[in-house]
């Protein structure tokens, strides 16, 4: 799959930097005619464009996309059918011996027309392009494929991800097409949130182009990143590699909600290149009342694994085979896909107790982690599928441990406590549950309140970000502390540690995820048949998401 940078400028030189700047990323140039300012059929604005094209060929010899894009069709053009083929035809005349030159023309164009084109300017490609910025109709083909494949006719089809359900139904589109026509010419992908990993992924089923724009673009205009969440071109090349996705590639992705700021894709794909692995990771957002339809639709897909981020670690569970660490807490992080004789099984574990385990132990130089932890004073924040791993690691490696849990809700908490109750006989534990606002108004300004040795937060900022009795136990957190305590929240964005007290000793998400990275030959997707082995032995790590 090549990869297309967008040219969205009012001014020709503006352009040109543009280019310049993009050319170490792109396979070709969009060149968005329908943005530059008065365009029309006078023959000085003509020539400056022609000339403009012919540098930029003679510069780049890349594939050139000539788009003046309706405006009902989500571009500026606002003039008539009859001006836009004049200046079409003089475009392509001037550079009719140009083989990597593209046309679009949207799908509602008469086929008499584009084929007369065709003939006109042989050398010359045409794009029919299609573009839905409401939804993801279900038949797409009828609206575009002609009942005889041309060489040089491809075909666009850009539709709107209301969820990624959407993405995956163009994935399974766009493959099945290529099957029953291999030697059709598609391009095709989703827009919106949901739809940024069909940008990705979809070179592996036959799509020719990816499009994008350079993350300084994005960044300097954010309503084009909210409108298309476009990926930058420097990430289609640098960090996913998109040129060379086959349909050998193996594809994992982060399930869960929300994904957008999460960093896992950038060790992994690291990770698949320094092994030279074929494979390719992406994040997904979903939620939970997608989870039944998603696991359905992706099975002629190339998925091998997920990683699972909140608020999916529990609601998942029951779609698979667990092993016994996942039985008792009855939350995953990690799925293994196995498709053996028409068998389809979704292999699941847990490893985030592991990998709080190791950081934990890398930050404070533990060699003895049994004897360390034994005797301390722990809080939880959170009752959810991350915070039961945690507890059973600690559990299940020390004694005497005091260990009190913090949750919005105290019901959650409670039912942490009766999962745990044969491990807490066994490592002479004790476990105590508040909610938030009990334990602000009973407890925290206690001055005989014991101090904790480890405060470890698992709960999304995003979630706590409006809770009143959160942000007072922040604010007077070091209230509860003593010198030598230390925080750690194992999200890496939007956490607890951006606002507490600077004096405090905090381990940060961002530093556990790369204490992980360290370990690529552990990483799920490639040692997934040794990670059972890994659970259960000390030296097991995650992959934190």
């Amino acid at each position: 799959m090549k990869i297309i940078s967008i040219v969205s400028y009012k001014e020709l030189n503006q352009s040109l930097e543009y280019i310049k700047l993009s050319d170490k990323f792109a396979d070709g140039f969009e060149l968005r005619l329908d943005y530059l300012s008065n365009i029309t059929l006078n023959k000085a604005k003509l020539d400056e464009i022609n000339n403009f094209i012919s540098k930029i060929i003679c510069l780049y010899n890349k594939n050139i996309i000539i788009t003046l894009r309706d405006f009902h069709q989500g571009g500026s053009y606002q003039g008539s059918l009859e001006n836009k083929l004049k200046i079409f035809d003089n475009i392509a005349l001037n550079n009719k011996d140009y083989n990597k030159l593209y046309f679009d023309f949207e799908y509602y164009i008469d086929d008499k027309i584009l084929e007369k084109f065709r003939i006109d300017y042989s050398e010359i490609n045409i794009i029919r392009s299609y573009h839905d910025f409401n939804n993801t109709p279900e038949k797409i083909l009828a609206k575009l494929v002609c009942s005889k494949i041309k060489r040089n006719i491809f075909y666009k089809i850009v539709t709107t991800a209301k969820s990624s359900l959407d993405s995956v139904k163009l994935l399974n589109f766009l493959k099945n097409t290529k099957t029953k026509y291999p030697d059709l010419n598609v391009i095709a992908h989703c827009m919106g949130e949901c739809g940024a990993f069909s940008r990705i992924i979809n070179g592996i089923y036959g799509s020719k182009f990816s499009y994008g724009f350079l993350d300084s673009v994005l960044d300097s205009n954010n309503n084009i990143n909210k409108k298309l969440y476009c990926v930058p071109i420097q990430d289609l090349f640098s960090i996913y590699r998109v040129n060379n996705l086959n349909l050998n590639t193996k594809i994992y992705a982060l399930l869960g909600n929300p994904v957008f700021h999460s960093q896992g894709h950038i060790f992994h794909n690291q990770a698949f290149l320094k092994l030279k692995e074929n494979a390719v990771y992406v994040k997904i957002k979903l939620n939970q009342a997608e989870i039944d339809e998603f696991f359905y639709t992706i099975k002629n897909l190339n998925f091998s694994g997920f990683s699972i981020t909140m608020p999916l670690k529990e609601q998942i569970y029951k779609y698979t085979k667990v092993n016994d660490t996942s039985e008792l807490i009855k939350a995953i992080n990690t799925i293994k896909i196995i498709k053996n004789n028409n068998k389809y099984i979704l292999e699941s574990y847990n490893t985030d107790g592991a990998g709080a385990y190791k950081a934990l132990c890398d930050y404070n130089n533990i060699k003895d982690f049994n004897k360390h932890f034994s005797n301390k004073n722990i809080l939880i924040l959170g009752a959810g599928g991350a915070s039961k791993s945690v507890i059973l690691e600690f559990l299940n490696r020390s004694n005497n441990i005091n260990i009190t849990i913090l949750n919005r809700t105290i019901t959650n908490a409670y039912n942490i406590e009766s999962i745990f109750n044969n491990l807490l006989n066994k490592s002479m534990s004790n476990i105590n549950v508040y909610s938030f606002s009990n334990f602000i108004t009973n407890y925290f300004f206690n001055n005989n309140l014991d101090k904790y040795d480890y405060i470890i937060n698992t709960i999304s900022g995003d979630i706590l970000k409006n809770n009143t009795e959160f942000k007072i136990l922040l604010e007077n957190i070091s209230n509860i502390l003593h010198e030598n305590s230390i925080v750690m929240d194992i999200n890496y964005y939007n956490n607890i540690l951006d606002v507490i007290p600077k004096n405090i000793r905090a381990l940060h998400g961002k530093l556990m995820f790369e204490y992980q990275a360290k370990f690529l030959y552990f990483f799920q997707v490639f040692l997934f048949e040794y990670l059972h082995h890994f659970l259960s032995s000390k030296i097991t790590i995650n992959i934190l998401v």
